[in-house]
């Protein structure tokens, strides 16, 4: 199935091809509104490319900007436990260098990941997990969950 799509209000008429569609919900048909970038051949016609029918791109959108539960669950972990940790600083039942080592841990945990998320980018010697894992035990787990959210890391590699 040969496509041409029109930009509303005047631009570049396009060609495409039906295989050029990712992930769609169903088959285009006549009258459908359609989301696509307009690229050039080598022959210097316009081509559409990333294409997608509008529906389905709004509910790309949206899944990509619902936090899902497992964000969720850790902000509340991350909350609870730091509440609980300064609630106990400030009660005395707890020294004042436990939150200062946590926060000092968990910063640290956090510049390993950014580190090791910029050279799985760059693809050079990434940090190991070991070394990730034991800055997670020695009180930067907190740092990790952060770092995982942050930088959007695999935790399973």
């Amino acid at each position: 199935m040969i496509i041409y799509a029109d930009w509303y209000n005047g631009g570049t008429r396009a060609f495409t091809h039906i295989e050029a569609f990712k992930q769609r919900s169903r088959r285009p048909v006549n009258g459908d509104i359609i989301v696509y970038e307009v690229e050039q051949d080598r022959n210097g016609n316009h081509r559409a490319c990333n294409i997608s029918l509008l529906k389905d791109h709004k509910a790309k959108r949206l899944r990509a900007n619902k936090p899902t539960s497992q964000r969720k669950r850790n902000v509340i972990v991350l909350s609870i436990f730091s509440g609980a940790l300064a609630l106990f600083a400030l009660s005395g039942r707890l020294p004042f260098i436990v939150p200062i080592v946590y926060g000092a841990v968990s910063l640290l945990t956090i510049l390993f990941y950014g580190i090791d998320k910029s050279a799985a980018k760059k693809e050079k010697r990434r940090v190991s997990e070991a070394k990730l894992h034991i800055l997670s035990l020695l009180g930067g787990w907190p740092g990790a969950l952060l770092a995982q959210q942050m930088l959007n890391t695999n935790p399973h590699r």
